[in-house]
């Protein structure tokens, strides 16, 4: 209501609704619900009296409709945030966003980010929601041991490390145990470098490493021609 200075010698009775109220200017009225209800106004003064009625309409909140509540953006690339469900928007913080007042703005923040997004009606009523914005990052892959020298026939445990979902060794993978996995032993038969990929579990990035295994022969031992002996005698 308005906050006119009340009149003297006159007496108010507000029905709004199922409400009722005898202020001249009664306070605000929250509705839990879209509606329609009458508002209904009798003055008194002395004898006399005067009523007024209007129907008052409620109008809902917008509903909004979150395509993804939690999607991931490689970083550099950004993802296309995607709200429905109101007239206008308005999104916050504002950083990172090739918008704030489309309804579907691309993201592209350098770190993890909560936005949150305000939709109004053509009523102008609103309703408020957010999104969680999971920044992907490069990595940095590693093989140990860094190079490896091996006899002919043994064999070298690599290890590699860097937090990656998937692995996949490339080119040349003679004498390995495995190309999908972090860990696979190697007995190549001859002197090879061996690469692998790491890819994270979000698809956004790779990285690659490389390591030499050196391959010795084997030595050749000669003991001389064979030599027959008489008992009891002594080789030369």
């Amino acid at each position: 209501g308005s906050t006119s200075t009340p009149l003297a010698g006159i007496s108010w009775r507000w029905l709004i609704g199922n409400q009722s109220y005898t202020q001249q200017n009664p306070p605000p009225v929250v509705f839990d619900a879209a509606t329609t209800v009458s508002v209904k106004l009798i003055a008194v003064s002395g004898q006399c009296a005067d009523t007024a009625t209007q129907p008052l309409t409620i109008h809902p909140r917008p509903v909004i409709q979150i395509a993804n509540r939690n999607p991931v953006s490689c970083l550099g690339r950004g993802v296309t945030l995607q709200a429905s469900g109101a007239a206008t928007w308005q999104w916050q913080p504002a950083g990172g966003l090739s918008s704030a007042t489309l309804a579907s703005p691309l993201a592209n923040p350098a770190d993890n980010t909560r936005y949150r997004v305000t939709g109004t009606s053509t009523q102008g009523c609103t309703t408020t929601d957010s999104v969680n914005v999971r920044v992907a990052k490069p990595f940095t892959i590693a093989i140990s041991p860094t190079s490896a020298e091996i006899c002919a026939g043994e064999q070298v445990a690599l290890q590699a490390t860097g937090a990656p979902a998937t692995w996949l060794w490339v080119g040349n993978t003679t004498g390995l145990t495995g190309t999908t996995t972090a860990n696979p032993a190697a007995r190549p038969v001859a002197t090879t470098t061996y690469t692998v990929v790491g890819t994270d579990a979000d698809q956004c990035f790779t990285d690659t490493a490389s390591l030499t295994v050196a391959v010795n022969p084997l030595p050749t031992v000669n003991a001389g021609p064979d030599i027959e002996l008489v008992s009891g005698t002594a080789a030369n």
